[in-house]
């Protein structure tokens, strides 16, 4: 892009500058941060598994919250249901799943030992990430024990994994933890105009088409965006 030249007026006090901005180029966000990755190397440590982007910042209390972005193949996905609260009652449901991505936020204190697993924050997507991955539109993943009616983080409700491990360890284990736990109906989704009523309805046409999951009309994330959610995920509680 051409240079450009602005002037301008600063009113300072009792004094009124003139003043001259140079504007020498104009790139977009995701073209500057690609390249600065390639300039600047970072250093991450060992991350966890399908971790696909990884984002860093620095609160005002001086601790380090870093998100790791966790992606997840679409597929046949079996989980346990509880469809009646304080009951023995489970249904296995296998579900066509979407591509789905996990934004896991951890945060270090200084004087502590390691960092510390703080809230997992799901999301559906349509295709895998590229490039321009921070533009990548999110929508909510229809599933139950998700706050803020699946705009917000999963209910981790009694899962919990020991601190000793390594972070990229710990994320790995919880992130099964969850797959694998018992759902149940707190936090239920809305279904309406989705395309499905509920979940035995989504296991039931999951039985004839494994690809349902394309099929689904699934409901626009309060962060609309990758982009959207790491800057929401990085001001939060900062």
């Amino acid at each position: 892009m051409a240079v450009k030249e602005n002037k301008f007026l600063t009113i300072d006090g009792d004094i009124v500058r003139v003043e001259k901005r140079i504007v020498e180029r104009t790139v977009r966000t995701t073209d500057f941060l690609a390249e600065l990755a390639r300039q600047q190397a970072v250093d991450t440590g060992l991350l966890p598994s399908n971790c696909r982007l990884m984002s860093r910042v620095f609160d005002k209390q001086n601790r380090t919250r870093t998100i790791y972005v966790i992606e997840m193949k679409p597929g046949l996905k079996t989980i346990q249901f509880s469809p009646v609260r304080h009951s023995a009652e489970v249904h296995e449901l296998k579900l066509s799943w979407p591509r789905t991505l996990w934004f896991v936020r951890c945060i270090f204190t200084p004087g502590q030992n390691a960092a510390i697993v703080e809230d997992i924050w799901p999301a559906s997507i349509t295709q895998s990430l590229d490039a321009s991955m921070l533009d990548t539109p999110l929508s909510q993943l229809l599933m139950p024990n998700i706050y803020d009616t699946g705009n917000g983080a999963v209910c981790l409700g009694n899962l919990s994994v020991t601190d000793i491990q390594p972070i990229h360890q710990r994320i790995d284990n919880i992130l099964a933890e969850i797959l694998s736990s018992l759902w149940n109906t707190d936090l239920m989704p809305r279904f309406q105009n989705t395309g499905i009523e509920n979940l035995d309805d989504w296991a039931g046409r999951s039985a004839t088409n494994p690809d349902f999951h394309k099929l689904i009309q699934y409901p626009k994330h309060a962060n609309e965006t990758l982009a959207g959610m790491l800057r929401h995920l990085a001001e939060a509680h900062s």
